[in-house]
């Protein structure tokens, strides 16, 4: 791993030790890069919630770890198959109203990353999205956003569970946010960037995993 590498893993941490999203860029098979604003769940506000919906596609996403997945019992979204993709889609009961606003999107984060929450704290379906994930060392292939999104929560120390959007361009609202787009936003708005191939370095030296494959 890099320096440089080292230094933006370092820095995105931080920010979500913080409580401070960060962008994370995702090169696609079609080799376009995408970006997302990643938060860790138990740090969900309802300032920060608005600030994720209000800048990206609206679709609020939770990676999940498999072992929480079971807690919560969250089954895969029908038509969805392996051991990772979207599950079924949840709204915390207590403390929301309709389940859409950031306000309740908060809500259903925190109470998702509180590890004595249980599958009767919530409805189905809802409005937060969750993606199901392995951990490092049982996955196969290359790390996708939600893994790499809970990679980073982990290393913060608190729960894996991460919060997640796709950003969209302000050039064309119709389509993602690129690569410049991505750096700008987030030279605008003071976040960290790093990429999915720095969190998977970050982990491969720094936490120790090791590939299964």
């Amino acid at each position: 791993m890099t320096t440089e590498t080292r230094v933006r893993v370092d820095a995105a941490i931080s920010s979500l030790r913080s409580g401070l999203p960060i962008v994370l860029s995702h090169q696609t098979r079609f080799d376009e890069i995408e970006g997302y604003l990643v938060l860790p769940a138990d740090r969900a506000t309802t300032e920060i919630t608005s600030f994720l919906v209000r800048h990206t596609s609206g679709l609020v996403c939770a990676a999940v770890p498999a072992a929480d997945c079971e807690r919560l019992w969250l089954p895969p979204m029908s038509g969805t198959r392996g051991e990772t993709g979207f599950t079924v889609t949840l709204d915390a009961i207590e403390g929301t109203t309709t389940g859409i606003s950031a306000s309740d999107r908060a809500t259903t984060l925190r109470r998702m990353a509180n590890p004595l929450s249980t599958a009767q704290d919530f409805t189905r379906p809802g409005h937060v999205s969750p993606v199901r994930v392995l951990e490092h060392g049982r996955r196969r292939g290359e790390s996708t956003v939600a893994d790499a999104a809970s990679d980073l929560c982990q290393a913060v120390g608190g729960s894996p569970i991460a919060a997640f959007a796709a950003l969209v361009s302000e050039i064309d609202e119709t389509l993602l946010a690129g690569e410049i787009e991505c750096h700008m936003f987030a030279t605008r708005h003071g976040l960290n960037e790093v990429t999915i191939a720095d969190v998977a370095h970050y982990c491969r030296t720094s936490l120790n995993y090791l590939e299964k494959v």
